[in-house]
């Protein structure tokens, strides 16, 4: 299946996937590129004590629905799916080698019958489990709330800014001296110079290009989002976790939430905002 139609089939709005790079966005490009891309290393987590501190995260900002999923069991000769409604962290998780701890992946059954369906098999992670693992973990279960809401997201490329957001909301609570959330920043920052470099690429192919596309514009928006809530009042931190929690409830169009708060494909997070936010 192609990408333009398992984005139609996800509800998505086909008629816009890619972005222009605007003179603020090249802007940012070039302050990514006077960070430093060094890493530095993480201590080994477990898989429970990961799924400890999400349901724990989770549990503090959010109320998360039951979600759709299929298990397949082999009993004897046969193989059978079990279908049916689950809370999100009952969803196997799969780790998976030689894979970068900060990797993670839904992996999704889309089912056509009278109407375009979606359930959830797995969670991948990587079996090199550390913080940034942690962090992917809250990224997957966010999409595990949005993705089978067929038509929530309208756009392909907002797509992944309320599972990033999440993640640098998590990253930002779990350590009194931000240690974890400037890692994360850099890796998500990298990730963001990587996708304007493919959108920049006039050989990049069409489905790279809607791929980037998403990144970039999730990211930044995400990274607005956060920057909004990391300095503003617990009136604005509150207001910004009522607008995730409608959004999960399914009430209004994620676009339609985000208007809400001021963040539409005009608004992206400044380039003067995300310095004084990187240099902190």
């Amino acid at each position: 299946m192609s990408l333009i139609k398992e984005i139609a089939y996800r509800g998505h709005d086909t008629s816009k996937t890619t972005i222009l790079l605007t003179p603020e966005i090249l802007a940012i490009e070039k302050l990514l590129n006077e960070l430093s891309s060094s890493i530095d290393k993480l201590k080994p987590q477990h898989l429970k004590e990961i799924k400890t501190q999400a349901f724990t995260f989770y549990n503090r900002h959010y109320k998360l629905h039951d979600i759709p999923f299929i298990l397949e069991k082999r009993i004897g000769p046969f193989r059978i799916e079990f279908s049916g409604l689950t809370n999100p962290f009952t969803i196997p998780v799969i780790k998976e080698k030689n894979i970068d701890p900060f990797y993670g992946r839904l992996n999704e059954v889309i089912t056509f019958n009278s109407k375009t369906t979606l359930a959830y098999r797995s969670i991948s992670l990587s079996k090199n489990l550390t913080d940034l693992s942690y962090l992917a973990y809250i990224h997957e279960i966010t999409h595990t709330a949005l993705t089978h809401q067929i038509g929530l997201v309208k756009y392909y490329y907002n797509s992944e800014i309320l599972s990033i957001f999440n993640e640098t909301l998590a990253a930002y609570e779990k350590e009194d001296n931000e240690q974890l959330l400037h890692l994360h920043d850099k890796r998500r920052l990298i990730e963001l110079k990587e996708s304007i470099a493919t959108i920049k690429n006039s050989k990049t192919s069409k489905e790279d290009l809607i791929e980037a596309s998403c990144y970039c514009y999730s990211v930044l928006k995400a990274y607005y989002l956060f920057y909004m809530y990391y300095y503003g009042d617990q009136l604005t931190k509150d207001s910004i976790i009522n607008i995730i929690q409608n959004t999960f409830d399914g009430t209004n169009t994620l676009e339609d939430n985000l208007t809400t708060l001021g963040i539409t494909d005009s608004t992206i997070i400044n380039v003067k905002s995300l310095k004084k936010y990187l240099y902190r």
